[in-house]
């Protein structure tokens, strides 16, 4: 088992500046919504199996590589569309 303990985490942080900074930034209406939930109770704590802590950390790591991808793909017909015009 393994303890994410948010009580001291989050209170030092201005909560007004973080959803602003999650919002400039386009973070998705849900993870806010954790974020806020998880606030509003300084006892909260998730709890996790090692097996889910891995599985979370594989599903981080195949976005960051599909966004790497999407903005290479971005890149290169970019690219195309002014090599093209010219």
């Amino acid at each position: 088992m393994a303890w994410i303990d948010v009580k001291k985490a989050y209170y030092s942080v201005d909560h007004k500046w973080l959803e602003k900074l999650m919002s400039v930034h386009r973070f998705p209406k849900w993870v806010g919504k954790v974020v806020r939930g998880l606030s509003s109770s300084w006892n909260t704590r998730i709890v996790a199996t090692p097996i889910i802590i891995i599985i979370i950390i594989i599903i981080i790591i195949i976005i960051i590589i599909i966004t790497i991808i999407i903005i290479i793909i971005i890149i290169i017909i970019s690219q195309s569309v002014v090599i093209t015009k010219n």
